[in-house]
């Protein structure tokens, strides 16, 4: 069975795309495109040129030159890129059983991050976007 993503999730990875976040694309990865007002699908990649829908089954062209589809990454693939980006994930706690909360510190600088959410992909995403950000930063502060 599959498990289609919230529509959170599907905003937040919209967002970061928007932003400039690129992921590797390989087969088996997850995309998805937004439909103006009628919200998003989600795809496979079943090979370089070729994906799946994941609601309708429909075989369709992928082109990575198609700048309508942004990467949906599983919590794996998300830990992977905080790290890659310079951040140590502190803490993951399950608060009350309601809630996930992420400490984590970019090892470049004195910055920290706590986020909290519902969803823990939601709050690895939110980690994510405060790793990129830490980043660019720290860029800043070094060329100044």
């Amino acid at each position: 069975m599959i498990v289609l993503h919230s529509q959170e999730f599907l905003e937040k990875s919209y967002q970061l795309f928007l932003n400039g976040f690129r992921a590797q694309l390989d087969r088996g990865s997850r995309v998805a495109r937004g439909f103006a007002d009628l919200g998003f699908e989600e795809f496979y990649l079943t090979s370089s040129d070729c994906m799946v829908s994941i609601l309708s089954g429909e075989q369709l062209p992928f082109s990575t030159a198609d700048k309508d589809f942004f990467p949906l990454l599983s919590s794996d693939e998300l830990i992977a890129e905080v790290h890659r980006h310079g951040v140590d994930i502190q803490s993951v706690d399950f608060i009350e059983q309601r809630n996930w909360s992420i400490e984590a510190m970019h090892t470049g600088s004195d910055r920290q991050s706590r986020v909290v959410n519902v969803s823990l992909e939601c709050a690895l995403l939110d980690t994510l976007e405060f790793a990129l950000q830490s980043n660019e930063l720290v860029k800043v502060a070094n060329v100044e």
